[in-house]
């Protein structure tokens, strides 16, 4: 019987360098897998790319002090070799097994437009340009599938400001309502499937166990 690990990492906008001038470059990783035998701690390991056949190094940190935050880092290279975007998915996969055998991982490209919660309700926009009759400085409204059913989505520009004090650029804030209501404080994406807008909520990340 094979034991494979999957674990599943859709990079937010700091992650992949969107609006910040951090010269770190990570990706924060679930609580849920720290247990697991994903990731190996605190060594370099190398991981094939699945579509390329290249190879890649990873090195995943758990620290003790500070955010005791879980981390997989030496991301730079990989994301730029990929250009890898938010809304992309990273999949690592690793066979459980009592001979080493060399993880990989894929990802899969989509080209969304996701929405960022900020403070006041508001929300940033990445990737906005990819909206149809998309409307920098004003109100911009679409219709898009929620949960089954055809709702408008309106965006509305608030203001342009620096997220923080030592941002490098100025960021647009935007008001967002999904059916007439405001959107609740969660990451969202919009994608195109067959033709059609879909508006989703976003989930960061996903792990599951495949015994076959």
């Amino acid at each position: 019987m094979k034991h494979i690990l999957e674990y599943i990492h859709r990079p937010n906008k700091t992650e992949v360098g969107v609006g910040t001038n951090t010269n770190d470059s990570y990706l924060k990783l679930s609580s849920t897998i720290e247990n697991s035998e994903m990731f190996l701690v605190n060594q370099d390991e190398k991981f094939l790319h699945f579509q390329s056949g290249k190879e890649v190094t990873f090195k995943a940190i758990k620290y003790q002090t500070g955010s005791k935050e879980y981390r997989l880092t030496k991301l730079g290279a990989v994301r730029t070799l990929f250009d890898i975007e938010c809304g992309d998915e990273l999949i690592f996969r690793r066979e459980v097994s009592n001979q080493y055998i060399q993880p990989f991982f894929e990802i899969k490209k989509f080209k969304k437009t996701m929405f960022y919660p900020s403070s006041k309700g508001r929300y940033i926009i990445i990737y906005p340009e990819r909206l149809p009759n998309w409307k920098e400085d004003g109100i911009t409204k679409i219709t898009v599938w929620y949960k089954g059913c055809k709702v408008s989505l309106e965006i509305s520009f608030i203001e342009r400001k620096k997220a923080r004090l030592d941002s490098p650029d100025f960021t647009d804030f935007y008001s967002v309502s999904l059916a007439g209501n405001e959107l609740s404080k969660q990451t969202y994406c919009l994608s195109y499937q067959k033709d059609e807008m879909h508006f989703d909520e976003y989930d960061k990340w996903s792990f599951n166990e495949i015994k076959y």
